[in-house]
């Protein structure tokens, strides 16, 4: 499922980040990154958006998705460097774990941030010493 996002993704960001080696002093592997791809569908959808929302409400949605998909990008990166600034947080470390699961089973925890759509989708997978 997801075909060629998918090899790709497989190809390139967990090659890097595999077993044994979750984490570097630099975040390796940017020519992999399928965000780009994304950028095809989110014009489109911006665009039908634009003819059917109000403008201050489609301004908000292109601020929300613009957001979110920078707090894809940037959470990624920083379950990925040694000694990220976010580590002190106990919130932070929980998700790098269930982030990390993903890398260790390419079959789940697809989520960066928010869990809920592997929750929903049954393809969510608890970290060791999870009661949740």
């Amino acid at each position: 499922m997801g075909g060629t996002f998918f090899q790709n993704h497989i190809r390139f960001h967990h090659t890097y980040y595999a077993r044994g080696h979750l984490v570097s002093s630099t975040y390796r592997g940017d020519e992999g990154n399928n965000t780009p791809y994304f950028l095809i569908p989110s014009i489109l959808v911006a665009a039908a958006m634009f003819f059917v929302l109000p403008w201050d409400v489609f301004l908000v949605a292109v601020a929300v998705s613009a957001t979110s998909s920078f707090a894809h990008v940037y959470f990624d990166k920083e379950y990925h460097v040694e000694g990220s600034k976010l580590a002190r947080f106990a919130w932070f470390e929980h998700k790098q774990q269930l982030h990390f699961i993903h890398h260790l089973h390419a079959d789940s925890n697809f989520a960066v941030i928010d869990f809920f759509g592997d929750r929903l989708l049954g393809t969510y997978r608890r970290s060791n010493g999870d009661a949740r």
